[in-house]
């Protein structure tokens, strides 16, 4: 395929504010004359509105005064001087100046991003070799403007370093972009030399204004200089390189979801949640800009379709999980984004074969996508392949977490019964330890679901009368009767129970003599707790009929 012309390089950075944010051209601050002595503000301050939405273009405005480069509108009329002396000069339209806001303003991305594409373009080094690389360059020019701002920006490439949109911009420029008035520049029409040679287009009938700037020092190319990182490309590879990426960056996408929480339902199906795959694209080519029209600079030849609004045909990958389909039935998933740049995928949850009768399970989830944005542009009619190669081929979306909760099915459970009873007189103190497990059948058929157990269960323990130091034995005959109501939604069923304890107690020990075990009545108590297996604890329980203090711990656990 014939590829695009060298005489549109200068284009790269230009389109990058373009595409990146998301905002359609003639978008901007309009094209009122500006003087960069007024516009500039501290270092600090530049870096502060850069950050801030509000302030953002304001301090795109004192950035470009810093480092000297001008604005003017797409048929030439100066908005702010720079160190540009002709249109073969690097200079920005005033349109691109909201553009640049929006990137200043967008969400960092790990260094790792920037690396992966100027190793596509023929950078051999590793991710640390380039961080080296800029860290110690840079290190050299510590009072220069440009470094000032990376440092005010916290960039020091480290590691860990992440990139916003526009300081990735920033780097591109000073690393590939000839500053005006390098000597590499000549004067017939030609941006730099060698390899990197870009050719402005000729004028197709429409008058340009006249290019001059206002004799400012160009502040960019340190690393242009010191590293020629440019050496490894051609001007068509950094065409592409980059007018591919921001192509790409485009586009927004986004997922959402009804609910987070899902739980099955009771005598009938559960919950429903729908995820939406939402997908924007403001796309504007330069011959759609409503203020004027472009003569001048090397955008003047750029005339590929406008893509705004919903991005329809791309292609949807979902990533759900196994809980979902586990738990769910599919209703409906749609792999590719329809007029209006949507997709969705549908779960319905079943009915729970417990119908709330049950301990309370959950598990968690991630529902994610990844959509294929180069068959998408295919579609979309941008067909040249070598400036699709150049585009990450698939986009992942920031995933959904979801919360699927039912009841397991359980007709009968155990009931793991732990008592501390302490008694402290005077001259007499006693402590008695009953512990075991009781077996309790649910009946489902009763409305509401009645349940019904017994158990014998050991008693241990020890205790002192004066000299009299003895041990306890016997049993303790517990039964428990009640019902259980289901749980609602995420809740767990509660259990209503009522408790009857018999006791045997035998004492006998060193100067107390013995005796037979000897019946105690404990009478009944009522217990209200989730079924959960989990274990719940009861302090402070006075029995009916043994004065002191009893600490009950209750662990439930359906089957056996």
């Amino acid at each position: 395929m014939k590829s695009r012309p060298y005489d549109k390089l200068v284009s790269l950075l230009m389109v990058l504010l373009l595409c990146a944010c998301n905002l359609p051209f003639g978008s901007g601050s309009g094209t009122g004359k500006r003087d960069p002595d007024r516009v500039k503000m501290t270092v600090t301050e530049t870096v502060a509105a850069l950050g801030d939405p509000v302030r953002a273009e304001e301090g795109v405005w004192s950035l470009l005064a810093h480092l000297g480069i001008g604005v003017y509108t797409g048929d030439g009329i100066q908005v702010m001087p720079g160190s540009e002396t002709g249109e073969a000069d690097f200079w920005l339209y005033d349109f691109e100046v909201g553009s640049l806001a929006s990137m200043a303003t967008q969400e960092a991305e790990p260094f790792s991003t920037y690396h992966v594409l100027l190793a596509g373009l023929g950078y051999p080094g590793s991710k640390a070799d380039l961080l080296t690389l800029y860290r110690e360059t840079y290190a050299e020019y510590r009072d220069h403007v440009f470094v000032q701002l990376l440092d005010e920006m916290d960039i020091s490439f480290s590691s860990n370093q992440f990139l916003t949109p526009l300081q990735s911009w920033l780097l591109l420029l000073d690393s590939f972009i000839p500053p005006n008035g390098d000597p590499a520049i000549s004067s017939n029409r030609r941006l730099g030399g060698g390899r990197l040679a870009i050719q402005v287009p000729l004028r197709q009938g429409l008058p340009c204004g006249l290019i001059t700037g206002g004799g400012i020092i160009p502040y960019w190319g340190i690393l242009r200089s010191e590293a020629d990182l440019a050496a490894y490309l051609t001007a068509v590879e950094v065409y592409y390189a980059i007018h591919g990426p921001m192509l790409a960056s485009a586009v927004k996408a986004s997922l959402s979801a009804t609910t987070s929480e899902v739980h099955e339902g009771h005598n009938e199906s559960g919950d429903r949640v729908e995820y939406m795959v939402d997908v924007r694209i403001a796309y504007i080519p330069l011959v759609e800009n409503p203020v004027a029209a472009i003569s001048c600079g090397a955008l003047t030849l750029l005339s590929w379709q406008p893509l705004v609004g919903g991005f329809s045909d791309v292609p949807v990958e979902w990533q759900d999980p196994f809980v979902l389909t586990r738990h769910g039935e599919l209703e409906e998933m749609e792999n590719v984004t329809d007029y209006d740049g949507k997709a969705q995928l549908i779960f319905q949850m079943e009915e729970e074969e417990a119908a709330g009768i049950g301990p309370y399970r959950e598990e968690e989830g991630l529902v994610s996508v990844t959509l294929d944005l180069k068959f998408a542009f295919l579609k979309a009619g941008i067909n040249d392949e070598r400036l699709l190669s150049f585009i990450q081929t698939t986009k992942k979306l920031e995933p959904e977490e979801v919360l699927v909760s039912w009841h397991d099915s359980c007709d009968e459970f155990s009931f793991w019964f732990s008592e501390v009873l302490v008694q402290d007189f005077m001259v007499y103190s006693n402590e008695i330890f009953i512990e075991g497990r009781i077996m309790v059948d649910i009946d489902l058929e009763s409305d509401p679901a009645s349940l019904e157990g017994s158990g014998t269960l050991p008693i241990m323990g020890q205790g002192q009368v004066g000299d009299c130091e003895f041990i306890n034995s016997g049993t303790d005959y517990v039964k428990v009767s009640g019902t259980v109501l289901p749980g609602e939604g995420d809740d767990p069923p509660m259990l209503k129970m009522n408790v009857n304890h018999s006791f045997q107690i035998k004492m006998e020990g060193n100067h107390c003599g013995g005796g037979s075990p000897m019946p105690i009545p404990a009478g009944e108590y009522t217990l209200e707790m989730p079924f959960r297996d989990d274990e719940t604890q009861y302090d402070n329980f006075n029995q009916p009929s043994i004065v002191g203090l009893t600490e009950y711990t209750l662990e439930v656990f359906c089957g056996d």
